[in-house]
């Protein structure tokens, strides 16, 4: 396999996961003004709705990554990423809170199997030597279609209707999925028998806790932060993850050729500091402004972090525990975001909404401590030789 970063497979993966997270991104920033819109319902309901799409998404990765272990990788991201564009079409006919459950929750069983692929493909596709800086390249794709799908979503939605961001989620879907039928994988499977234990990797599940604080706090941005924006009269959501994403992108470029040169520390260290700072200054904002800046702080933190934890996770595994290593770790993602996301919707009840922000800000100080002092030896004693 050649040891550039930048071959044929890589090129297309970079592509494909750019448009079908925009396709993601153009929903997900829509359903907390959609339910309070056009159904009707309270801040609650915005935590129920990401609880049953994680929960769902946790209930398909382990059997996902059981499957990537032991049969066509291709196939399964193929047909995962088709049916999770088609169901959007039913988003045309949204008429209750339970249905938008249930669409959703369908979603997020699709959407676990075909990120988990992704992510095992990626690695599969991506020298040792470079895989933390070609980890931090794909993930370039995720800040750029975040900003890309939800300032689309956002200003779609105000100026032509919610009908219009799901018909360019389609779109942007279709042609992603239309370009993995080029992919050429390489396929490493394993003999292994379907059991309980070989659903996990739990050399990585250590680490993937770890990154659960941070998804914790990570879902008080992505979720909250377009009612936050609301709350304090300012009209730049869209902007804030504009900036958020390309501070994002340019934290994983850095970060990733650092844990190639000097291992995980220095990221974590330097993005849950970041991290902590900015949910503090976000705490205290009430204009645009500081909303901006911190925008920029936290795309910085979330940039060197959440990628540096994925390639610790795939490097205390075997190539052919990769796809278990990768359920593991978004299991943990997927856990942080739900739960996250529903701690902070009935917080925002009880409370002003920019509490949660002082919450985010204590997960990410105990992640450090945390890692600090249990994860990072632990790391260093399980580190596979390939």
């Amino acid at each position: 396999m050649s040891k550039s970063v930048w071959n044929k497979n890589f090129t297309l993966l970079f592509i494909i996961s750019g448009l079908i997270i925009t396709a993601f991104y153009l929903l997900l920033p829509i359903w907390p003004l959609f339910i309070e819109e056009v159904i009707g319902a309270d801040r609650k309901s915005v935590g129920i709705l990401m609880m049953i799409f994680t929960g769902s998404a946790i209930v398909s990765r382990p059997i996902s990554g059981f499957i990537l272990d032991t049969y066509d990788k291709k196939k399964l991201y193929l047909y995962s990423t088709l049916l999770f564009i088609l169901l959007v079409f039913a988003y045309y006919f949204i008429s209750s809170l339970n249905y938008l459950y249930l669409v959703w929750g369908l979603q997020g069983f699709i959407w676990g199997i075909a990120t988990t692929s992704s992510s095992t493909i990626v690695v599969d596709v991506i020298p040792k030597e470079t895989r933390g800086r070609g980890v931090g390249i794909i993930g370039l794709s995720v800040p750029i279609s975040m900003a890309i799908g939800s300032f689309l979503s956002l200003t779609i939605k105000d100026k032509l209707g919610y009908d219009w961001v799901f018909s360019l989620a389609i779109a942007f879907g279709l042609i992603g999925t239309l370009i993995i039928l080029f992919l050429k994988i390489p396929k490493y499977k394993s003999n292994k028998h379907f059991n309980l234990r070989n659903l996990f990797a739990y050399k990585a599940i250590p680490i993937a806790l770890n990154n659960f604080l941070i998804t914790l706090s990570y879902s008080s941005i992505v979720i909250y932060i377009s009612l936050f924006a609301k709350e304090i009269n300012s009209e730049h959501a869209g902007i804030f993850f504009l900036v958020f994403s390309v501070a994002i992108g340019i934290s994983r470029l850095i970060g990733g050729k650092l844990v190639d040169k000097s291992g995980p520390k220095k990221n974590i260290f330097a993005g849950t500091l970041l991290l902590t700072l900015g949910f503090i200054l976000l705490y205290y904002t009430n204009n645009t402004l500081p909303l901006l800046v911190a925008a920029l702080i936290q795309g910085l933190g979330f940039g060197l972090v959440m990628p540096t934890f994925q390639v610790m996770a795939n490097n205390v595994v075997s190539k052919s525990d990769r796809g278990a290593a990768n359920s593991t770790f978004f299991i943990a993602f997927d856990l942080g975001v739900g739960l996250g996301s529903m701690l902070f919707g009935y917080v925002s009840e009880l409370i002003e909404l920019r509490f949660i922000y002082i919450l985010s800000a204590c997960f990410s100080a105990l992640a450090l401590l945390i890692f600090y002092y249990k994860i990072y030896p632990e790391y260093n004693a399980n580190l596979v030789k390939e």
